[in-house]
Protein backbone atom coordinates (compact mmCIF):
# COMPACT_ATOMS: atom_id res chain seq x y z
CA UNK A 1 0.00 0.00 0.00
CA UNK A 2 1.41 3.03 -0.95
CA UNK A 3 -1.09 5.39 1.39
CA UNK A 4 1.02 6.41 4.46
CA UNK A 5 -1.69 6.23 6.63
CA UNK A 6 -2.51 3.05 5.50
CA UNK A 7 0.75 2.07 6.85
CA UNK A 8 2.03 0.26 9.96
CA UNK A 9 5.38 -0.09 11.70
CA UNK A 10 5.48 -2.49 13.91
CA UNK A 11 8.80 -3.06 16.15
CA UNK A 12 9.80 -6.23 16.68
CA UNK A 13 10.01 -8.27 19.70
CA UNK A 14 13.20 -8.55 21.60
CA UNK A 15 13.19 -12.03 23.02
CA UNK A 16 16.16 -13.14 25.08
CA UNK A 17 17.41 -17.19 23.80
CA UNK A 18 17.32 -19.28 27.19
CA UNK A 19 21.11 -19.91 26.49
CA UNK A 20 21.98 -15.98 27.56
CA UNK A 21 19.87 -16.28 30.70
CA UNK A 22 22.11 -16.06 33.97
CA UNK A 23 21.89 -17.96 36.61
CA UNK A 24 20.61 -15.76 38.90
CA UNK A 25 17.53 -14.75 36.50
CA UNK A 26 16.77 -18.50 36.62
CA UNK A 27 15.94 -18.59 40.06
CA UNK A 28 15.37 -14.83 41.44
CA UNK A 29 12.02 -14.53 39.87
CA UNK A 30 10.54 -16.93 42.33
CA UNK A 31 11.57 -14.70 45.70
CA UNK A 32 10.43 -11.75 46.53
CA UNK A 33 12.43 -8.51 47.56
CA UNK A 34 11.99 -9.36 50.76
CA UNK A 35 12.84 -12.72 50.81
CA UNK A 36 16.34 -12.18 49.29
CA UNK A 37 16.96 -9.77 51.54
CA UNK A 38 16.10 -11.62 54.47
CA UNK A 39 18.31 -14.61 52.91
CA UNK A 40 21.15 -12.15 52.57
CA UNK A 41 20.93 -10.76 56.22
CA UNK A 42 20.55 -14.84 57.83
CA UNK A 43 23.46 -15.84 55.37
CA UNK A 44 26.05 -12.55 56.70
CA UNK A 45 24.87 -13.31 60.67
CA UNK A 46 25.64 -16.94 60.19
CA UNK A 47 29.06 -16.04 58.37
CA UNK A 48 29.82 -13.67 60.91
CA UNK A 49 29.52 -15.84 63.74
CA UNK A 50 31.65 -18.57 62.18
CA UNK A 51 34.08 -16.49 61.94
CA UNK A 52 34.05 -15.11 65.59
CA UNK A 53 34.24 -18.72 66.75
CA UNK A 54 36.95 -19.51 65.02
CA UNK A 55 39.39 -16.87 64.27
CA UNK A 56 41.55 -16.17 66.71
CA UNK A 57 40.98 -13.38 68.77
CA UNK A 58 43.81 -10.88 69.34
CA UNK A 59 43.92 -9.01 72.81
CA UNK A 60 46.69 -6.88 74.80
CA UNK A 61 47.84 -9.03 78.04
CA UNK A 62 50.68 -7.03 79.73
CA UNK A 63 51.99 -4.85 76.74
CA UNK A 64 52.39 -8.43 74.68
CA UNK A 65 49.74 -9.71 72.08
CA UNK A 66 47.98 -12.76 73.06
CA UNK A 67 46.68 -15.07 70.67
CA UNK A 68 43.12 -16.62 72.22
CA UNK A 69 41.42 -19.99 70.29
CA UNK A 70 39.09 -21.93 71.05
CA UNK A 71 40.45 -25.75 71.41
CA UNK A 72 39.59 -28.29 73.73
CA UNK A 73 41.10 -27.93 77.42
CA UNK A 74 43.92 -29.22 78.97
CA UNK A 75 43.44 -32.86 81.20
CA UNK A 76 42.40 -31.85 84.82
CA UNK A 77 45.10 -33.10 86.70
CA UNK A 78 47.69 -30.42 84.23
CA UNK A 79 45.40 -28.15 83.11
CA UNK A 80 47.53 -25.00 83.13
CA UNK A 81 46.40 -21.82 80.65
CA UNK A 82 49.20 -19.84 78.93
CA UNK A 83 49.16 -16.16 79.37
CA UNK A 84 49.02 -16.01 75.61
CA UNK A 85 46.47 -19.16 74.92
CA UNK A 86 42.49 -19.23 76.12
CA UNK A 87 41.20 -22.03 76.13
CA UNK A 88 37.67 -22.63 75.72
CA UNK A 89 35.43 -22.42 78.84
CA UNK A 90 37.90 -20.00 80.24
CA UNK A 91 37.93 -16.60 81.16
CA UNK A 92 39.57 -13.65 83.10
CA UNK A 93 38.09 -13.68 87.09
CA UNK A 94 39.02 -11.19 89.70
CA UNK A 95 41.34 -12.49 92.34
CA UNK A 96 39.54 -14.81 95.04
CA UNK A 97 42.85 -15.04 97.13
CA UNK A 98 45.47 -12.21 96.86
CA UNK A 99 49.30 -12.16 98.40
CA UNK A 100 49.82 -9.03 100.10
CA UNK A 101 53.04 -9.32 101.29
CA UNK A 102 55.06 -8.94 102.85
CA UNK A 103 58.19 -7.04 100.54
CA UNK A 104 61.64 -9.21 100.65
CA UNK A 105 59.94 -12.21 102.58
CA UNK A 106 59.55 -14.51 100.10
CA UNK A 107 56.32 -13.58 97.73
CA UNK A 108 57.62 -14.17 94.61
CA UNK A 109 58.85 -17.78 95.35
CA UNK A 110 55.30 -18.13 97.21
CA UNK A 111 53.67 -17.01 94.50
CA UNK A 112 55.76 -19.17 91.65
CA UNK A 113 55.42 -22.54 94.08
CA UNK A 114 51.82 -22.18 94.05
CA UNK A 115 51.49 -22.00 90.31
CA UNK A 116 52.61 -25.18 89.74
CA UNK A 117 48.60 -26.33 91.50
CA UNK A 118 46.54 -27.53 88.74
CA UNK A 119 43.57 -25.58 90.06
CA UNK A 120 45.14 -22.48 90.53
CA UNK A 121 45.99 -19.55 87.98
CA UNK A 122 48.81 -16.60 89.09
CA UNK A 123 49.19 -13.43 87.60
CA UNK A 124 52.69 -12.75 86.26
CA UNK A 125 53.15 -9.47 87.10
CA UNK A 126 52.53 -7.83 90.58
CA UNK A 127 49.68 -5.76 89.53
CA UNK A 128 49.70 -2.61 92.22
CA UNK A 129 45.88 -2.14 91.53
CA UNK A 130 44.77 -1.31 95.17
CA UNK A 131 47.27 1.16 96.05
CA UNK A 132 48.61 2.87 93.01
CA UNK A 133 45.58 2.23 89.63
CA UNK A 134 42.00 1.80 91.73
CA UNK A 135 40.77 4.68 89.62
CA UNK A 136 41.00 2.44 86.74
CA UNK A 137 38.16 0.46 88.15
CA UNK A 138 37.72 -3.55 88.05
CA UNK A 139 37.30 -4.25 84.72
CA UNK A 140 40.78 -3.01 84.44
CA UNK A 141 42.37 -4.86 87.20
CA UNK A 142 39.83 -8.03 85.42
CA UNK A 143 41.60 -7.71 82.18
CA UNK A 144 44.83 -8.19 83.63
CA UNK A 145 43.65 -11.28 85.20
CA UNK A 146 45.41 -14.84 83.65
CA UNK A 147 42.30 -16.76 82.13
CA UNK A 148 41.17 -19.29 84.53
CA UNK A 149 38.50 -22.50 84.41
CA UNK A 150 35.60 -22.16 86.19
CA UNK A 151 36.51 -24.43 89.46
CA UNK A 152 40.18 -22.85 89.07
CA UNK A 153 41.65 -20.28 92.10
CA UNK A 154 43.30 -17.04 90.97
CA UNK A 155 45.90 -15.50 92.32
CA UNK A 156 47.05 -11.71 92.47
CA UNK A 157 50.36 -10.27 94.55
CA UNK A 158 51.69 -7.12 95.10
CA UNK A 159 53.37 -7.33 98.29
CA UNK A 160 52.71 -3.29 98.93
CA UNK A 161 49.30 -3.90 99.68
CA UNK A 162 50.14 -4.96 103.16
CA UNK A 163 51.66 -1.87 104.04
CA UNK A 164 50.04 0.81 102.60
CA UNK A 165 46.92 1.92 104.84
CA UNK A 166 44.09 2.46 102.35
CA UNK A 167 44.36 -0.96 100.98
CA UNK A 168 42.05 -3.62 103.07
CA UNK A 169 39.14 -1.39 102.72
CA UNK A 170 39.09 -0.98 98.76
CA UNK A 171 39.91 -5.29 98.38
CA UNK A 172 37.09 -5.60 100.96
CA UNK A 173 34.64 -3.24 98.66
CA UNK A 174 35.79 -5.63 96.08
CA UNK A 175 35.06 -8.98 97.59
CA UNK A 176 34.58 -9.45 101.54
CA UNK A 177 35.37 -13.02 101.39
CA UNK A 178 38.69 -12.76 99.17
CA UNK A 179 41.05 -15.28 100.81
CA UNK A 180 44.37 -13.33 101.90
CA UNK A 181 47.90 -14.73 102.10
CA UNK A 182 50.81 -12.42 104.39
CA UNK A 183 53.79 -14.29 104.27
CA UNK A 184 56.31 -12.64 107.00
CA UNK A 185 60.34 -12.94 108.02
CA UNK A 186 62.60 -12.29 110.79
CA UNK A 187 61.85 -8.22 110.49
CA UNK A 188 65.63 -7.77 110.78
CA UNK A 189 66.42 -9.92 108.03
CA UNK A 190 63.79 -8.06 106.08
CA UNK A 191 64.94 -5.10 106.34
CA UNK A 192 68.43 -5.96 105.45
CA UNK A 193 66.78 -7.21 102.48
CA UNK A 194 65.16 -3.78 101.69
CA UNK A 195 67.89 -1.68 101.68
CA UNK A 196 70.19 -4.37 99.87
CA UNK A 197 67.82 -4.13 96.81
CA UNK A 198 66.98 -0.38 96.55
CA UNK A 199 70.91 -0.03 96.96
CA UNK A 200 71.50 -2.43 93.95
CA UNK A 201 69.31 -0.82 92.23
CA UNK A 202 71.14 2.78 92.88
CA UNK A 203 74.38 1.40 92.23
CA UNK A 204 73.19 -0.11 88.70
CA UNK A 205 72.60 3.14 87.86
CA UNK A 206 75.45 4.60 88.88
CA UNK A 207 74.07 6.42 91.91
CA UNK A 208 75.61 6.51 95.43
CA UNK A 209 74.37 4.07 98.07
CA UNK A 210 73.59 5.05 101.43
CA UNK A 211 75.45 2.44 104.03
CA UNK A 212 73.08 0.17 105.80
CA UNK A 213 73.93 1.87 109.54
CA UNK A 214 73.26 5.19 108.32
CA UNK A 215 70.01 4.72 106.98
CA UNK A 216 68.31 2.47 110.22
CA UNK A 217 70.36 4.57 113.03
CA UNK A 218 69.88 8.52 113.09
CA UNK A 219 72.89 9.97 113.80
CA UNK A 220 72.11 12.90 115.73
CA UNK A 221 70.15 10.29 118.54
CA UNK A 222 72.07 7.45 117.58
CA UNK A 223 68.84 5.49 118.08
CA UNK A 224 67.06 3.63 115.65
CA UNK A 225 65.37 5.82 112.71
CA UNK A 226 61.86 4.91 112.63
CA UNK A 227 61.21 7.20 109.87
CA UNK A 228 62.87 4.95 107.34
CA UNK A 229 60.49 2.98 105.21
CA UNK A 230 62.68 0.00 105.69
CA UNK A 231 61.71 -0.07 109.39
CA UNK A 232 58.21 1.18 109.20
CA UNK A 233 57.49 -1.42 106.76
CA UNK A 234 58.92 -4.48 109.56
CA UNK A 235 56.69 -3.02 112.37
CA UNK A 236 54.16 -5.95 111.09
CA UNK A 237 51.60 -5.44 114.12
CA UNK A 238 50.66 -1.88 112.76
CA UNK A 239 50.00 -3.23 109.43
CA UNK A 240 48.10 -6.29 110.56
CA UNK A 241 45.92 -4.42 112.72
CA UNK A 242 44.72 -2.29 110.23
CA UNK A 243 43.97 -5.82 108.19
CA UNK A 244 42.28 -7.20 110.87
CA UNK A 245 39.83 -4.05 111.01
CA UNK A 246 38.14 -5.27 107.67
CA UNK A 247 39.46 -9.24 107.18
CA UNK A 248 38.92 -11.68 110.41
CA UNK A 249 42.07 -13.46 110.90
CA UNK A 250 40.27 -16.82 109.18
CA UNK A 251 40.88 -15.31 106.58
CA UNK A 252 44.17 -14.24 106.47
CA UNK A 253 46.92 -17.14 106.08
CA UNK A 254 50.43 -16.62 107.24
CA UNK A 255 53.08 -18.02 105.57
CA UNK A 256 56.82 -18.46 107.45
CA UNK A 257 59.05 -17.38 104.90
CA UNK A 258 61.94 -19.68 106.75
CA UNK A 259 59.69 -22.94 106.83
CA UNK A 260 59.19 -21.35 102.75
CA UNK A 261 62.64 -21.52 102.78
CA UNK A 262 63.72 -24.66 104.11
CA UNK A 263 60.41 -26.35 103.76
CA UNK A 264 58.63 -25.82 100.92
CA UNK A 265 56.46 -28.33 100.59
CA UNK A 266 55.44 -28.48 104.54
CA UNK A 267 54.66 -24.56 103.88
CA UNK A 268 52.80 -25.35 100.75
CA UNK A 269 50.37 -28.08 101.98
CA UNK A 270 48.98 -25.26 104.68
CA UNK A 271 48.29 -22.92 102.07
CA UNK A 272 46.36 -25.58 99.91
CA UNK A 273 44.57 -26.38 103.21
CA UNK A 274 43.56 -22.72 103.17
CA UNK A 275 42.42 -22.38 100.07
CA UNK A 276 40.02 -25.82 100.43
CA UNK A 277 42.49 -27.65 97.47
CA UNK A 278 44.04 -30.89 97.44
CA UNK A 279 47.45 -31.62 97.97
CA UNK A 280 49.13 -31.69 94.37
CA UNK A 281 52.80 -30.18 95.40
CA UNK A 282 54.60 -32.62 96.56
CA UNK A 283 58.81 -33.12 97.00
CA UNK A 284 59.08 -33.85 93.52
CA UNK A 285 58.33 -30.51 92.56
CA UNK A 286 61.52 -29.25 93.96
CA UNK A 287 65.12 -29.47 94.43
CA UNK A 288 67.84 -28.18 96.18
CA UNK A 289 70.78 -25.98 94.64
CA UNK A 290 73.54 -26.07 96.42
CA UNK A 291 74.95 -22.94 94.90
CA UNK A 292 72.21 -21.43 95.68
CA UNK A 293 71.58 -22.12 99.04
CA UNK A 294 67.55 -22.91 98.73
CA UNK A 295 65.00 -24.78 96.57
CA UNK A 296 64.06 -24.28 93.36
CA UNK A 297 61.27 -25.97 90.90
CA UNK A 298 61.87 -29.32 89.47
CA UNK A 299 59.31 -29.19 86.46
CA UNK A 300 60.36 -32.66 85.27
CA UNK A 301 63.88 -34.62 84.45
CA UNK A 302 64.57 -32.16 81.78
CA UNK A 303 63.51 -28.44 82.94
CA UNK A 304 64.22 -27.36 86.34
CA UNK A 305 63.89 -23.58 87.46
CA UNK A 306 65.22 -21.02 89.92
CA UNK A 307 64.14 -18.07 91.15
CA UNK A 308 66.25 -14.73 89.56
CA UNK A 309 69.79 -14.19 90.99
CA UNK A 310 68.57 -10.89 92.68
CA UNK A 311 66.58 -13.31 94.45
CA UNK A 312 68.30 -14.61 97.47
CA UNK A 313 71.06 -12.42 97.32
CA UNK A 314 73.91 -12.94 100.26
CA UNK A 315 73.67 -10.08 102.44
CA UNK A 316 76.36 -7.85 103.59
CA UNK A 317 78.39 -7.88 107.16
CA UNK A 318 76.47 -5.29 109.75
CA UNK A 319 77.81 -3.91 112.18
CA UNK A 320 77.19 -6.31 115.70
CA UNK A 321 76.27 -2.75 117.86
CA UNK A 322 73.65 -1.89 115.07
CA UNK A 323 72.21 -5.44 114.91
CA UNK A 324 71.71 -5.46 118.48
CA UNK A 325 70.06 -2.37 118.79
CA UNK A 326 67.45 -3.31 115.81
CA UNK A 327 66.53 -6.71 117.48
CA UNK A 328 66.07 -4.90 120.78
CA UNK A 329 63.89 -2.70 119.02
CA UNK A 330 61.67 -5.07 116.75
CA UNK A 331 60.84 -7.18 119.99
CA UNK A 332 58.10 -5.57 121.60
CA UNK A 333 56.29 -5.33 118.40
CA UNK A 334 57.22 -9.05 117.23
CA UNK A 335 55.70 -9.80 120.61
CA UNK A 336 52.09 -8.14 120.25
CA UNK A 337 52.30 -9.45 116.55
CA UNK A 338 52.83 -13.07 118.04
CA UNK A 339 49.64 -12.58 120.03
CA UNK A 340 47.57 -10.55 117.64
CA UNK A 341 48.07 -13.59 114.94
CA UNK A 342 48.24 -16.28 117.77
CA UNK A 343 51.14 -17.58 116.40
CA UNK A 344 55.23 -17.32 117.42
CA UNK A 345 57.80 -17.19 114.79
CA UNK A 346 60.48 -17.38 116.98
CA UNK A 347 62.27 -14.35 115.63
CA UNK A 348 65.69 -13.73 117.20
Amino acid sequence: MNNDKDCLLVAPSVVTPPQQQTSRTRWLPSLSRARFTSLVVIVSVFAICVLVYLVPEREVHHGTVAVVTSIAPLDTSTRKTSTKIRYKHTQRRLPQCIIIGIRKAGTRALLKFLDLHPSIQTAAREIHFFDHSYELGLNWYRKRMPFSFPDQITIEKTPAYFTVKSVPKLVHRMNSTVKVLLIVRDPFERTVSDWLQLCMNQRAKNRHCTSFERKVIDPRTGEVNRSYQGIRRSIYVRHMQNWLQWFPLSQIHLVNGKTLVENPVAALKRVEQFLGLDHRITEDHFYFNKSRGFYCIQYDSTRQKCLHPSKGRKHPKIKKEVVQKLREFFRPFNHKFYQMVGQDFGWP
